[in-house]
């Protein structure tokens, strides 16, 4: 006898919008749901052993014995083989003992006890009943949707949709193909069409493919314009199955080859239809500088950005081509105790995605270890010169030099609340000025942890010294202070108790049922993240890891994002490594997958939309039953998909949702248009979820 056998199930299956799915039994964990009401299902259930070739393998395939079907509460004596399904033998090969395929088409009446199946395997070698090798797996369906060519709850409406339109399962509305429209899809459409690869602006240097579509015009005539002459370019024409494509690649971009492109297709009878696309390159590969960005930008951590032609930008109080020499005191003037306030930021009126990379990076809750919480990426990577406590000596010297440094006399440990790779929070108490206050105090040993942790923590101490300098935000934590004693070093933060977003949704999740004001209060937690989003927008800085587990709520119910990591280990659980941090890519936008750094202010609008799915679905881990960040890039990009509507969520908040999933960053709200959505629907006293909602039927 060759064992053990394992069972695997390998299911593909499409809905109601034609979409065709694939998915095997490893990532089951919990079943698999479907995005419709109905949806026709096929699979296969294999038997492989843990061997790669099977010696004697006709035979032991000739003696196989088939696979039951196990349905819950039915009696065993029940249980009939094949049961609703028809097997045919496929036969083996090296690999695999046995295979079976089958399909099926559900019905309103299979759901139930029948919505979770368990196939049950049994081989033998020789006939033997004692030599059966019995291996199981689970597989859930729930059905959602309709059959293809029919819609509506019942499922009794019949598509109209002409031409390969596809049918939506409740309406009956037709998405048409390329090539047409109209309601049913029966009118043929006339169009040519240009977009841009990469869909992100671009970098000087860089390159970019320019991609004309040409739909119906009945022949093979394109011609590409730069600024209204002919275009130099040599570009390529090739007919599709559904139309006619043509391509034309910039490499290598210069100020010189921005303007307008037009792509004009002529038709049989004369006549032109053209569309255009305007390439807008104008900036440098952060960290280089100059018209043709060949000087590297040197810039100290006392200056705002580096710009491509002035060099580097000096905060208030500093000058020197790399800001390095103070500014002396006015005459008669001495020099004033505290740091001057971010005079030179950029205000919201400059371009936002001209600062994408290097990204400035805040708040992560202690899932980089308590060291890599908010961390930031200004306009370039400059490895820092390390001086005592392991910081910069120009950090060191700023934290010095203002009110940020305190006595440690002054400040007395409590309890610890929080354990991190890199270090821990705990809670203490600073007595100042005759009076005392509760703070949480974020520690990092300078002489025994990872330079990782090191340089994550000191990205995290400086971008919280300028937005706390520059008047700080109520839904930001704010800083209060730093601590430099003995070869150790804390920052001091505002303590707001231990409440965060993700462990208030899961306990609600285990009541009975949710107080009725639960949903508006989420609502308002959505309105306080995505106001917190637009300071951080305003300043200049990059979220990167925004996500449920960082956002804390106060004794007062006000969501402020945070780097507290009260749940230490995520990042092993759910994230993968890129350039030494580890990458919470559940909660990341397409453009992070692909692009290390390819950060922005819209990425953290697309984390924004995951959040929204967090609070909808009480805690949730997104994206179930997707195990890499390879294949959520297959989900998102190839396959077009996105996380269906939880059951129980407001058809509103869901569009929210979309809005922030669109896959070009150019088309996602910002955050402050979210903002003002969520004050909208605050005053009309909506919330985040539907009416009645029971903790069980959530998702």
């Amino acid at each position: 006898m060759v064992g053990p056998f394992k069972l695997s199930v390998e299911i593909r299956y499409y809905d109601g919008n034609r979409r065709t799915k694939t998915v095997s039994s490893s990532d089951l964990t919990d079943g698999l749901t479907t995005d419709n009401h109905l949806c026709h299902l096929s699979f296969t259930v294999k038997i492989a052993t843990d061997s790669t070739t099977l010696p004697g393998l006709g035979k032991i395939v000739e003696k196989a014995y088939t696979c039951i079907t196990k349905f819950p509460g039915v009696p065993e004596d029940q249980y009939a083989p094949n049961n609703f399904f028809s097997f045919e033998n496929v036969g083996g090969s090296d690999d695999f003992l046995l295979g079976f395929t089958g399909n099926y088409e559900t019905t309103k009446e299979d759901r139930g006890p029948y919505a979770r199946n368990t196939w049950e395997c049994q081989v033998s070698a020789d006939g033997d009943v004692n030599d059966y090798r019995p291996s199981t797996v689970v597989l859930a369906v729930d059905y959602e949707g309709c059959p293809v060519g029919s819609y509506g709850a019942d499922c009794t409406g019949r598509c109209a949709c002409q031409n390969g339109g596809d049918c939506h399962p409740f309406n009956g509305a037709c998405k048409c193909p390329i090539g047409w429209t109209g309601s049913t899809c029966d009118i043929v459409d006339r169009r040519v069409t240009v977009r841009k690869e990469p869909e992100y602006t671009p970098y000087i240097t860089e390159s970019a493919t320019l991609i004309c579509e040409v739909v119906n015009l009945g022949n093979r005539t394109v011609t590409w314009r730069f600024r209204n002459e002919e275009l130099n370019r040599n570009y390529s024409v090739v007919q599709q199955t559904t139309h006619i494509e043509s391509r034309v690649l910039i490499g290598n971009i210069v100020d010189a080859d921005n303007g307008e492109y037009t792509c004009e297709a002529r038709g049989p009878d004369g006549s032109v239809v053209s569309d255009a696309v305007r390439l807008d390159v104008t900036e440098c590969t952060p960290g280089w500088r100059g018209r043709n960005c060949k000087l590297l930008c040197d810039c100290s951590s006392n200056s705002v950005r580096c710009d491509r032609f002035s060099g580097c930008v000096c905060r208030a109080g500093w000058t020197g081509d790399t800001c390095e020499t103070t500014l002396p005191p006015p005459t008669g003037t001495t020099l004033p105790a505290s740091t001057p306030n971010i005079q030179d930021i950029p205000t919201t009126d400059e371009p936002n995605d001209t600062w994408t990379t290097p990204v400035i990076v805040v708040v992560a809750l202690l899932v980089l270890g308590v060291a890599a919480g908010i961390s930031v990426y200004w306009l370039r990577r400059r490895a820092p010169q390390k001086h005592s406590f392991g910081l910069s000596e120009d950090l060191l010297r700023r934290i010095r030099q203002t009110q940020w440094e305190k006595d440690p006399g002054d400040v007395t440990f409590l309890d610890q609340i929080g354990q991190g790779e890199f270090g821990h929070v705990v809670r203490a108490q600073l007595r100042e000025g005759g009076s005392s206050s509760v703070l949480a105090a974020k520690g990092l040993r300078a002489d025994n942890v990872r330079s990782t942790g090191k340089y994550s923590f000191e990205r995290e101490l400086k971008v919280l010294l300028d937005l706390t300098e520059d008047g700080g935000h109520p839904n930001i934590i704010q800083l209060c202070g730093v601590i430099l004693s003995k070869g150790l070093i804390y920052i001091l933060l505002e303590y707001v108790g231990k409440r965060d977003l993700q462990g208030l949704l899961k306990a609600a999740n285990m009541k009975a049922s949710i107080p009725s004001s639960f949903g508006r209060e989420c609502l308002s937690y959505a309105r306080d993240i995505v106001s917190g989003l637009a300071y951080l927008d305003r300043s200049k800085v990059v979220h990167r890891d925004l996500a449920a587990r960082n956002v804390l709520i106060s004794n007062d119910n006000v969501a402020k994002l945070s780097d507290f990591g009260l749940s230490c280990g995520i990042y092993r659980e759910l994230s993968e490594t890129k350039n030494e941090d580890p990458l919470p890519w559940r909660w990341m936008a397409p453009e992070c997958l692909r692009y290390d750094d390819e950060f922005s202010s819209k990425s953290d609008v697309w984390s924004f939309g995951i959040v929204l799915w967090e609070m909808a679905t009480l805690g949730a881990t997104p994206y179930p039953y997707i195990t890499s960040q390879h294949k959520l890039l297959r989900y998102l990009i190839r396959n077009k998909e996105r996380m269906a509507q939880p059951s129980r969520c407001s058809d509103a908040v869901y569009q929210v949702m979309l809005s922030c999933w669109q896959e070009s960053p150019n088309h996602r709200p910002a955050a402050v248009s979210l903002e003002g959505i969520f004050s909208g629907m605050l005053a009309l006293n909506k919330e985040i979820f539907k009416p009645s909602i029971l903790a069980e039927d959530i998702l």
